[in-house]
């Protein structure tokens, strides 16, 4: 003869854990964590990038535009020594001579 082992009922499913109902008490004594807010320049090494960026590029502005700023063009068919001096940054024309320079209207 054999012996049956005696059926049991298969073990229930585990009910999943029920989480603790949110209390406003709970977070009474908590801050909120700090979030950083997006500036307009970034921080660290990107920041350092665009400083060095924006200096370079002004050097370069004022190297090219300061040396070049006025061009002198001798008048021609003039028998005292006279030259026009064209501003390169505003187009103002001057009519100079040795001792002074007169600005010319357009």
């Amino acid at each position: 003869m054999t012996a049956e082992a005696p059926k049991t009922a298969p073990a229930p499913a585990a009910a999943p854990k029920r989480q603790k109902p949110l209390d406003d008490d709970d977070d009474a004594g908590k801050k909120p964590a700090a979030v950083a807010k997006p500036g307009f320049l970034p921080t660290g090494l990107s920041r350092a990038i665009v400083v060095a960026s924006v200096l370079l590029s002004s050097a370069v502005l004022v190297a090219t535009l300061v040396p070049h700023r006025y061009v002198l063009v001798p008048v021609p068919r003039s028998d005292n020594a006279l030259v026009y001096r064209i501003d390169g940054l505003t187009g103002q024309m001057s009519l100079c001579s040795a001792t002074q320079c007169q600005p010319v209207a357009n």
